[in-house]
């Protein structure tokens, strides 16, 4: 796997991830939102992607229980 290259966002979502519980980040395809998120990922935050169809169909249409399975403070 290649060395990871630091986003200019970064600074931008750490001072946002201090204040609020779901941080969700979204944007065209293959530009890293995912590698920012798992290089980030604390260990107090579930990682979820919405790319999961279940998970999204769960966050559309049962927002209840998608928070039940999934706890902030959250990434999406």
């Amino acid at each position: 796997m290649a060395n990871y290259l630091p986003r200019t966002l970064e600074k931008i979502f750490l001072k946002a991830n201090n204040q609020f519980k779901a941080l969700m980040i979204s944007g065209m395809r293959q530009v890293g939102k995912t590698t920012l998120l798992t290089h980030l990922k604390q260990a107090n935050r579930e990682f979820v992607s919405l790319d999961d169809l279940m998970e999204l169909e769960d966050a559309r249409h049962q927002p209840t229980i998608f928070f039940k399975n999934h706890p902030m403070p959250l990434y999406l």
